[in-house]
């Protein structure tokens, strides 16, 4: 039976073909992608990401910056974790009617996402994005309280303590550290970020003077409004942190915000309350004395050390050339003496147990005798050189001079019997003769 060549066949024929083009095309790339995923999301058997040391490493980064300077760290008890704090601020501006405001994050160890949003916005604030706030305020950030906690993801320290009911008589050394900072800075606003499961809202403690109370409601319903976030009244337990330093005088907050909400979500309600708030003060809408009574104790030469102006060393263009004419010139001083030629006479080196004979030769120039090198001294070639210099002709400049003739008188007495008859004419006679005489 004939089939015809469009049937089912030929098509399914036609979509292997097809595919095999598709899939030549995008394997590559999706193998790629498969891959750099796979290396991002660690092992099942892998150790969980520290986040402390996550923590850390940001506030190091950030301690680089000109606006950061890193405060006294303070330390858990049991693992010795550290507590960072750092003062964010414009160094440049004078630092006597600047607001001050305490803001801090990780009491509880599983409420993460408050310290990412802590630190993401004292990042956004060293790089400069609030310049004009940043000459009116001074934050001083704790980001996480509990280290120990956010290190092991739990609500707890290590020591089993909820520190945020440690702060009516706190034995904590991480509560010791906070209550130290607040004593020394003094801060207009104390604002403690935190994350829950019930719904967010925004909490104003009870305060002993009614001044205050109406200050800090004042200040919280114009920031509910902004963000759309709820008030809520606390209780009398003085033991939370908010609660404890309202009774003690101070501008204290606590922000509360939905766990099942994004990061993004998080972090923009995060910083409205924040930098609303600060806003708020600097602009002088409402009276910093009333809305925390017990910063008008603050002494200034407490912390001056850590408000002083970088000094920044000004290098003009005459003293940079000349600097540079200087270290060009020292270059070429030090370049010219390492390359410099030596000139001492160059010396045959010989070994120790050798010793150079005076006969020989120095090397001539003619390639000729090239070959003819010293022979170093033994026991063999010692006898040849010495007949060597014995019998050899002496060369033109080591002849000596020939004596010259000695001029000499000598007196020869007459023999009785001469020989001949011409020696009979005279007795004696004077003869010039040479210093050797033969005779017949």
């Amino acid at each position: 039976m004939n089939t015809c060549p469009r049937g089912p066949r030929f098509r399914l024929c036609a979509f292997r073909s097809k595919l095999t083009r598709v899939a030549s095309k995008w394997a590559l790339p999706v193998l790629l992608c498969a891959l750099l995923n796979a290396s991002a999301i660690p092992a099942s058997g892998a150790p969980p990401v520290n986040r402390y040391d996550q923590v850390m490493h940001l506030v190091r980064a950030l301690s680089g910056s000109p606006r950061v300077r890193l405060l006294p760290f303070g330390k858990s008890f049991t693992q010795g974790y550290c507590v960072p704090a750092m003062l964010i601020t414009d160094f440049s501006a004078k630092s006597e009617n600047k607001i001050r405001i305490l803001v801090c994050a990780g009491q509880h160890g599983n409420e993460f996402d408050a310290v990412r949003s802590i630190l993401s916005l004292s990042c956004n604030l060293a790089s400069g994005t609030q310049p004009d706030l940043l000459k009116k305020c001074e934050f001083v950030v704790v980001p996480m309280v509990n280290p120990t906690g956010v290190g092991a993801h739990t609500r707890l320290s290590a020591d089993n303590i909820d520190l945020n009911r440690n702060w009516r008589n706190p034995f904590s050394p991480e509560a010791l550290h906070v209550s130290a900072l607040i004593n020394t800075w003094r801060p207009h606003l104390l604002i403690d970020a935190h994350e829950q499961d019930k719904p967010s809202y925004l909490e104003v403690p009870y305060c002993l003077s009614t001044n205050q109370q109406t200050a800090m409601n004042k200040l919280a319903q114009g920031i509910s409004a902004k963000n759309r976030l709820p008030i809520a009244r606390s209780g009398s337990n003085k033991s939370l942190f908010h609660s404890n330093y309202a009774f003690l005088g101070y501008g204290a907050y606590l922000i509360e915000i939905d766990k099942n909400l994004g990061y993004k979500t998080k972090y923009k309600l995060y910083t409205g309350v924040i930098l609303g708030m600060a806003k708020a003060l600097s602009n002088n809408t409402i009276s910093r004395s009333t809305l925390s009574p017990s910063s008008n104790n603050f002494s200034i030469s407490a912390v001056a050390p850590y408000l002083k102006p970088l000094t920044v060393r000004k290098i003009t263009v005459v003293a940079s050339l000349f600097n540079t004419g200087l270290l060009l010139v020292f270059s070429y001083i030090l370049c010219v003496w390492l390359l410099k030629p030596t000139f001492r006479e160059q010396k045959t080196q010989w070994s120790r147990m050798f010793m150079r004979c005076e006969v020989d030769q120095s090397i001539p120039a003619n390639r000729l005798a090239m070959r003819h090198t010293p022979i170093p001294i033994t026991s063999r070639s010692w006898v040849k050189r010495q007949l060597r210099s014995r019998y050899a002709a002496p060369k033109p400049e080591d002849k000596k001079p020939e004596p010259k003739p000695i001029e000499s008188t000598l007196t020869f007495i007459k023999p009785k019997y001469p020989k001949t008859g011409s020696e009979r004419a005279s007795s004696s006679q004077t003869l010039t003769t040479q210093p050797s005489l033969t005779h017949n």
